[in-house]
C-alpha cells in the first residue's frame, strides 16, 4: 500500500480531501476535520475545518479527532495534547497521565 489517505463521505469543510502525496502511519476523522500522523516524521497534518487550531509541532504516536477539537499522544513522553474549541474543556488533557 502507498499509505496515502483515501477519504469519502461529506466534504463540506474539505475533510474528505486529504493532502496529495503525503504518507500516513494513521489517520482519524471527526465530523468537520481529519488528521493524520505523517509517516516520515511523526508530525500531524489536519485538513477540513482547521480554523479552530492546529497541533503543536512535535512527534506523535496517535491522534483522535472530535467535532471541533483533536487530541494526540506525544512520542517524546507519552502525554496528551489537545487543540481546537474548548467549550467543554476539550483542550484540558490530563497533565501527569502517560498514555501508551
Amino acid at each position: 500500500p502507498d499509505k496515502t489517505a483515501k477519504c469519502w463521505g461529506s466534504n463540506t469543510f474539505g475533510m474528505a480531501t486529504p493532502p496529495e502525496g503525503v504518507r500516513f502511519s494513521s489517520i482519524a476523522a471527526g465530523s468537520s476535520q481529519t488528521c493524520g500522523i505523517v509517516e516520515e516524521d511523526s508530525s500531524i497534518v489536519c485538513w477540513g475545518k482547521t480554523d479552530t487550531g492546529s497541533p503543536p509541532e512535535d512527534q506523535y504516536l496517535s491522534v483522535s479527532v472530535g467535532e471541533y477539537h483533536a487530541c494526540a499522544v506525544r512520542k517524546s513522553n507519552n502525554t496528551a495534547v489537545c487543540w481546537g474549541l474548548d467549550h467543554y474543556g476539550q483542550r484540558n488533557a490530563p497533565k501527569r497521565v502517560r498514555f501508551s
